[in-house]
């Protein structure tokens, strides 16, 4: 653990609090608290071959819209609610279900800073460009307009469509945003 460095990004100041206590119980220290992605996707740009350690949303990104943004190099650890787990659809980000015990816990994360000398990603993702950003945006825009769905369910929907298709992703947003013109 020695290279791999440890940042947690949680919304509630209790949840970051008793989470800091098992790592440091378990002997494992935290190099930084985030209370939004924005801010972890901050600290892990300077902060090489990190652990991000997150439950499932924060109140600017879901943990998967988060990932998909980190660099190879940069892994993540998503604690939430078992039920959680089938909106995950990156099978690269690492998944513990409540209630966490802290073996379990320090375990998981000596395991996947041994995963970080590979580079964590198995099939990074292509960055989208500016053009290609604002497509999905409005694509999930017209989805939580026309459907009253939420943002995640929305690129969720997007997601799943694109599966059930054989399309890229942003192929898929490009056919919805075009319904709403």
């Amino acid at each position: 653990m020695a290279d791999s460095e440890i940042i947690l990004a949680f919304s509630k100041e209790e949840v970051t609090e008793r989470i800091v206590k098992m790592l440091g119980a378990g002997g494992l220290h935290v190099r930084g608290i985030c209370r939004s992605a924005a801010e972890a996707l901050r600290m892990a740009a300077d902060v090489k071959r990190s652990i991000i350690i997150t439950g499932f949303k924060l109140p600017d990104m879901t943990a998967e819209q988060m990932f998909s943004e980190l660099p190879p190099d940069i892994g993540m650890i998503v604690i939430a609610k078992g039920q959680q787990r089938e909106l995950i659809a990156d099978d690269d980000i690492v998944f513990m279900p409540l209630p966490v015990s802290k073996d379990e816990l320090c375990r998981t994360v000596r395991m996947a800073a041994g995963r970080l000398s590979g580079g964590w990603k198995k099939h990074p993702r292509p960055v989208r460009t500016e053009e290609e950003k604002k497509i999905v945006e409005q694509a999930k825009a017209f989805l939580m307009e026309e459907h009253m769905m939420s943002e995640m369910q929305a690129h969720r929907f997007i997601q799943k469509q694109s599966m059930d298709n054989g399309l890229r992703f942003i192929d898929m947003a490009r056919r919805i945003a075009e319904q709403d013109d």
